[in-house]
């Protein structure tokens, strides 16, 4: 007598429903955090202008003029950077097949999604993944992007670090939190000496390629590509690194512009210190959504810590505003026209 098939253990159908129930749920609560977040944010936006006075504040931002031009165009450095460095976050031979212009524009489609709807950079990884061309199989793709992320947020880490140690220098209000300097400085230490080991070492080993076969299932496939990736491209993802810290450093050349602007120049160590602190502080809020409220409040807060005028500080978080809002436009302009691709990113 044939035995009868063993079936391993799985959802019952009402099980499904409660997980597809625990999802939606999810869903909702991140609906209502955002709008939470964002009637907050239009709160503090209002308070604000009303303590600063708000005739002062549009007379400092008109100081811009068409000025606000060239801020607009300083962007393009930073979005040509993080492009090189998603390029590098593929492996070599497949980077090549993937311009600078195109990688440009789908990571500014990306922002734009992000921006707008601030779900911890997932909504934007997927699209970004979907809509790059289908010259190289999906997992190569999706296991670029998923690089990219990591590379950018290592760099993101990193210069946060190197910036608060560069802090406890220069500013005494900070130098009040004796501990902040030197937890910075050994994290960096720490951070740094794990990369170098890493690129090290793989460097050094006989690198063994982690592809999986194409009949393998497609995460396998995925996560077989990250393998090869950080197996055999060690420098090439410290170099990603490196590029995408160089785009966290490119603002503070868009900060420096934008205080002389606006009637408040000041020297460059404090354009890169108005950064450092504007990174940490976008980091730390990034569900608002579009940054409404807290880029103002921000920048203020910043301002008042640096002794500068606090009417300039929310005139420039409303400049900053302004470009942040046209590129995320452009950006949302470029994912509409371009559509997603049917198959779905392995994210």
């Amino acid at each position: 007598m044939t035995p009868p098939l063993i079936r391993p253990p799985g959802p019952t159908s009402g099980e499904k429903g409660v997980e597809a129930g625990s999802r939606e749920a999810a869903g909702e609560g991140m609906t209502i955090l955002r709008r939470l977040l964002l009637l907050a944010g239009l709160a503090a936006f209002a308070i604000l202008l009303w303590k600063l006075d708000l005739r002062v504040v549009l007379q400092t931002v008109s100081r811009a003029g068409i000025g606000i031009f060239f801020v607009l165009l300083l962007e393009a450095g930073t979005v040509t950077l993080n492009a090189i460095g998603w390029r590098l976050s593929f492996e070599s031979h497949a980077g090549r097949e993937y311009g600078i212009g195109e990688l440009a524009r789908l990571w500014l489609a990306m922002d734009g999604i992000n921006y707008f709807v601030p779900t911890g950079t997932i909504a934007g990884e997927i699209a970004r993944a979907s809509m790059l061309r289908d010259i190289h199989p999906l997992e190569v793709r999706t296991a670029s992007v998923v690089i990219s992320r990591i590379a950018q947020t290592i760099a993101q880490i990193t210069f946060v670090l190197a910036g608060f140690t560069f802090l406890v220098s220069q500013l005494r209000s900070i130098r009040r939190f004796g501990w902040i300097g030197p937890v910075s400085r050994w994290a960096l230490i720490a951070i740094t000496i794990v990369m170098i080991v890493y690129a090290v070492v793989v460097w050094i080993r006989s690198p063994v390629r982690a592809e999986k076969p194409a009949g393998a299932p497609a995460l396998h496939r995925f996560f077989g590509r990250l393998g090869t990736y950080f197996a055999v491209h060690p420098w090439r993802f410290l170099s990603a690194v490196l590029v995408f810290m160089a785009g966290y450093l490119w603002p503070c050349v868009e900060a420096w512009w934008i205080c002389r602007l606006i009637g408040v120049p000041v020297p460059v160590a404090t354009a890169i210190t108005i950064e450092i602190l504007s990174v940490a502080i976008d980091g730390a809020l990034f569900l608002v959504p579009a940054k409404v409220g807290t880029q103002e409040l921000g920048k203020t807060a910043i301002f008042s810590l640096l002794g500068l005028p606090l009417s300039a500080g929310a005139a420039f978080g409303i400049i900053r505003h302004v470009r942040e809002i046209a590129w995320n436009l452009g950006g949302l302009a470029i994912y509409s026209r371009h559509g997603t691709r049917p198959e779905r990113a392995l994210l």
